[in-house]
């Protein structure tokens, strides 16, 4: 359920340098959109030019600063009206549209989830080449331009970010209007079509007022309603081509979520922790662990303090293998995997699952606790940090594809 906010404002009132004076203050009259005078059109290129006016840092921070791509920018669902970035690699995908009627309030929220969803499936040089149609531009040449000089940014880690945030589908959608009527029960409706994006939604009205004496346009923002982080899935994998282990969480206090009689951590909650104990190199060595698993068409699971990758037995048992977890508190976790393979009715003595321990273990040069069925719930006695392990993140995938290979594991296998 998305949780929405709602927010009001009332009619501007131009104040002169002399408030106590009855003619120092003029009450400012609204002028409605019109199709020969203020349309979807200008709206578009007001937005685009001035991007500050849909108040992002107000609505979710961590989209700002807007940088424009382009307008109009194609999807196979139809063109972006406005479509922005930040230096981050977070999008923003905005629909300008003049409410006249219920129908079309319905529609534009519709038509903007299409949007969400076309971009989901977009790689990071689709996106790239849209920006050269519109702004002239490689992204990153155009991220760099539009970006204070004195800003440290890293044209990998940006289009690693990019690449990540458009397979989770993590955008900011803003519906812009002139005279926006939306309630807040609807616009619930419409957020839970889409379960596999990750997404913010708000509805910015723009309400424009004469100055007077033709002094030109006062155009002010305002935000109806907005949603947070409609987060559902307790992972993303999209194109994974094997079964994927997914619940519909239901939002809890302090970042958990209670399934059955355990309490799951939430990927805000799961992501903070790390940070808290590692910083941005902990989060984002946790994330390349996360999406190389996710690329091998992996099931990643939230328990009670861990992310944990597991795999479908193919022997047809039933029965999920778990791979590694990383806890909420940065470390790798290997274990398990021997009491698993053993109540499946394989031998772990001498089994793949057995090499795969001993080879991992070896590779980050810690000792395992026993070779075959333990009651420990690690089998490694010292722990390494993602931010250690992901050093050798390629070597430890190696190991892991060669466990799926012998096993039968019939998923996508990147490296």
């Amino acid at each position: 359920m998305a949780t929405l906010k709602q927010r009001r404002q009332g009619t501007p009132v131009l104040v002169g340098s002399s408030p106590t004076a009855k003619t120092a203050t003029v009450t400012l009259q609204r002028r409605p959109f019109q199709r020969d005078d203020i349309d979807e059109g200008w709206l578009q290129g007001l937005l685009h030019e001035h991007p500050g006016l849909l108040a992002v840092e107000e609505i979710e921070p961590d989209y700002a600063p807007l940088i424009p791509i382009g307008r109009e920018v194609s999807t196979e669902s139809g063109p972006i009206d406005n479509l922005f970035i930040n230096p981050s690699g977070l999008l923003t995908i905005v629909e300008a549209k003049l409410w006249k009627n219920p129908d079309a309030r319905r529609e534009v929220v519709a038509q903007i989830l299409d949007y969400a969803e076309q971009v989901s499936r977009w790689s990071y040089e689709d996106l790239n080449r849209r920006a050269r149609a519109s702004t002239g531009r490689a992204l990153w040449e155009h991220i760099v331009a539009s970006t204070d000089p004195d800003a440290r940014l890293d044209e990998d880690e940006f289009s690693d970010a990019v690449s990540r945030n458009l397979r989770r589908g993590r955008f900011l959608l803003l519906i812009v209007g002139d005279g926006i009527k939306e309630s807040v029960e609807q616009l619930t409706e419409y957020v839970h079509r889409s379960p596999s994006l990750r997404f913010h939604l708000a509805l910015v009205e723009m309400r424009v007022y004469d100055m007077p004496n033709g002094g030109g346009l006062l155009v002010v923002p305002a935000i109806v309603a907005r949603t947070q982080e409609i987060v559902r899935a307790v992972v993303e994998l999209r194109d994974a081509g094997t079964p994927v282990d997914v619940s519909a969480p239901e939002p809890e206090t302090n970042g958990e979520r209670r399934v059955g009689a355990r309490t799951k951590i939430d990927d805000e909650a799961f992501f903070g922790s790390i940070h808290a104990a590692l910083g941005t190199r902990g989060v984002q060595a946790t994330e390349a662990f996360l999406d190389a698993a996710a690329r091998r068409g992996l099931i990643i699971s939230a328990q009670t303090a861990t992310r944990m990758v597991k795999v479908r037995d193919p022997g047809g048992s039933g029965k999920l293998f778990t791979l590694f977890g990383i806890h909420k508190g940065g470390t790798l976790l290997v274990g398990w995997l021997a009491g698993q393979t053993t109540e499946a009715g394989i031998a772990f003595e001498g089994s793949p699952a057995q090499t795969y321990l001993r080879s991992v273990s070896d590779l980050f040069g810690v000792t395992l606790v026993a070779d075959k069925v333990s009651v420990a719930p690690e089998f490694w006695r010292k722990k390494p940090t993602v931010v250690q392990a992901h050093a050798r993140i390629d070597e430890f995938f190696r190991e892991l594809d060669s466990y799926l290979e012998a096993i039968g594991h019939s998923g996508s296998s990147l490296s």
